[in-house]
C-alpha cells in the first residue's frame, strides 16, 4: 500500500488501475530464480528481480494513466523506460512464466497506440516508431517478444500499424512478410553495421543458417562488452541482456539453436514457448507480396551533366540524387567546395554516402563505414567488431582493415580519406573508375587537403 499511495503522490492521480498480485513466479518458497541464463548465474538475487519486475510493471500501468491525465509529456515512452516491455524485460530475466508475460500483450498494445498518436503530434505527423533510427532496434525487440509469446494475428497487426509504413527497413521488412504481412521491402539497412549479421542468416543456406546464428549472436555479444553497458553478471545493474533480434529470426525461420542454447544472451526459453506450440505463426493471408519500391533517383554517373561542383557530388555519392540535393543546400553563402568542405561531407553522411566523425569516435565511424559498405557492395558482410580498443586508434585500426577488405571482397571500389590537417575523419567509398576524375575535381574546386 506504501508503494501504491507513493505513486499517487507523485503523479498526481487518485485512481490507479487494478494490478494484479498474482503475478510473481509460481516457486517454492525455498527457491530462488536468478537471471535468465543456462548457467543460473546472478548478478542479484532472485528475490530481488521479482520485486523489481512487479514494480516495473506498476511503473507502466501509472505511467500510462499519468500521462492521459496530464498530457503528453512522454512520448518517447513507446520505446523506453515505463513501459510493458520494461516488464517483460525484468521478469524474464526473473524467471516468470511467459504465459504471466502473455497476459500483458494487450495493455502493452492500447499503451503503445496511444503513445504513437503522442509521437506522431510531437515530432511531426509522418514520422513513426520505425522511421526513427534509434527505435528502429526496439521496434524489432518488441515483435521479438509479441512473436514469442504467442501473440494473435490481430494482434500483431495492431502492433505493426503502430510502427509505421513499410519500406524503412530491408530487416525489420523481410520479418514482417514472413510473419504472413503483405507489404513492399525496403532495399536498405537503416542500420547496416548491426543488422547486416542478421540479413546474411536469412539468406544464407538454409545448412549454414546454424553457423551464421552462432556469429550473429558473437559479434551481438562483442558490440554490448564494449558498449559499457552492464553485460553479465556480476556487472552492477544487470538485469539479463538478451538478443531478442536474433531470436526473433530464429523463431521465423526455423533455425537449430542448439549451437546457442548455452549461451547467457541467447532467450532460450522464449523461443521454446514459440516452438512449443507449432514452431510456426499463423499467417495472416492477404494476397501476394507487393513488389518493391521504385529505387530513389539517382545520376547517370556515365554522362556528365551540371556544374564541376554538381559533378564531384554526385560522384561522391555514387549519383545518390537526394545526397547531392542535400550537400548542396548545407554550403555556405559563397556556395564553394572549397569552404565548405565540412559542411558537404557532414550531408553526405548524413545520407549515408560519406564518413565524417570526429578524430576519435570511432563508434560513429564504424556505423558510417558500414553503410557506405552496405550501399556501395550490397550483400557483403564487412568485420570490425572484434577490433579492440576504441578512439582514435581503433578508428585507424578499422579504417586499414577496411581498406584490405574493399581491394579483396570489392575491387570495383577505392575507398578514398581525405585529410585536411583537421582533427577528424573523412572518406567517400568510390568507384575506381571514376577516381581520377573526382581528384582532378578536387584541384579545379580548390579543395583543401587531399585523398589518400
Amino acid at each position: 500500500m506504501a508503494i501504491l499511495s507513493a505513486l499517487k503522490r507523485m503523479f498526481g492521480v487518485q485512481q490507479l488501475p487494478t494490478i494484479r498480485l498474482d503475478i510473481a513466479p509460481r516457486i517454492g518458497a525455498d527457491t530462488i530464480h536468478h537471471i535468465r541464463d543456462n548457467q543460473r548465474q546472478a548478478s542479484a538475487s532472485g528475490e530481488y528481480l521479482q520485486n523489481q519486475a512487479v514494480k516495473a510493471l506498476k511503473f507502466a500501468r501509472a505511467e500510462l494513466v499519468d500521462d492521459r491525465n496530464n498530457g503528453h509529456r512522454h512520448e518517447n515512452r513507446i520505446n523506453g523506460e515505463g513501459n510493458i516491455p520494461a516488464y517483460w524485460h525484468i521478469a524474464y530475466s526473473a524467471g516468470f512464466p511467459i504465459s504471466e508475460l502473455a497476459s500483458t500483450i494487450d495493455e502493452y498494445l492500447e499503451q503503445l497506440e496511444h503513445f504513437d498518436k503522442e509521437f506522431s503530434t510531437i515530432w511531426q505527423p509522418a514520422r513513426r516508431i520505425i522511421e526513427v533510427q534509434f527505435k528502429l532496434e526496439e521496434a524489432l525487440k518488441g515483435l521479438a517478444w509479441l512473436v514469442g509469446m504467442r501473440a494473435t494475428p490481430a494482434q500483431l497487426a495492431r502492433y505493426l500499424d503502430c510502427c509505421g509504413p513499410p519500406g524503412q527497413d530491408a530487416l525489420f521488412d523481410r520479418i514482417v512478410c514472413q510473419l504472413g504481412f503483405a507489404r513492399p521491402m525496403a532495399r536498405r539497412l537503416r542500420m547496416p553495421m548491426d543488422h547486416q549479421h542478421l540479413m546474411a542468416l536469412i539468406d544464407g543456406a538454409v545448412a549454414d543458417r546454424p553457423k551464421l546464428a552462432v556469429r550473429a549472436l558473437e559479434k551481438w555479444a562483442r558490440a554490448l562488452a564494449r558498449s559499457g553497458a552492464p553485460s553479465k553478471p556480476g556487472d552492477l545493474g544487470y538485469v539479463g541482456q538478451w538478443d531478442l533480434p536474433l531470436a526473433l529470426v530464429v523463431m521465423l525461420w526455423d533455425i537449430d539453436d542448439v549451437g546457442l542454447s548455452d549461451h547467457p544472451h541467447y532467450p532460450r526459453d522464449l523461443v521454446a514457448h514459440f516452438r512449443a506450440y507449432g514452431g510456426h505463426v499463423l499467417p495472416i493471408t492477404s494476397g501476394e507480396h507487393l513488389p518493391e519500391p521504385a529505387p530513389g533517383k539517382r545520376i547517370n554517373l556515365d554522362q556528365r551533366h551540371g556544374t564541376d561542383l554538381e559533378r564531384w557530388l554526385a560522384l561522391a555519392s555514387d549519383g545518390d540524387e537526394v545526397a547531392v540535393a542535400a550537400a548542396l543546400s548545407s554550403l555556405d553563402e559563397t556556395g564553394a567546395l572549397e569552404s565548405s568542405a565540412d559542411l558537404a561531407f557532414g550531408a553526405l553522411a548524413e545520407h549515408g554516402q560519406a564518413i565524417c566523425a570526429d578524430l576519435k569516435d570511432d563508434e560513429t565511424l564504424e556505423a558510417q563505414l558500414h553503410a557506405l559498405i552496405a550501399a556501395r557492395a550490397p550483400g557483403s558482410v564487412f568485420e570490425s567488431d572484434d577490433i579492440d580498443g576504441n578512439g582514435a586508434a581503433r578508428c585507424e585500426a578499422v579504417m586499414v582493415r577496411a581498406q584490405a577488405w574493399i581491394q579483396r571482397s570489392a575491387g570495383n571500389l577505392r575507398l578514398l580519406q581525405y585529410s585536411s590537417g583537421q582533427d577528424d575523419w573523412r572518406a567517400l567509398l568510390v568507384q575506381r573508375k571514376h577516381v581520377d576524375e573526382l581528384e582532378a575535381l578536387s584541384q579545379q574546386l580548390r579543395l583543401a587537403g587531399r585523398f589518400t
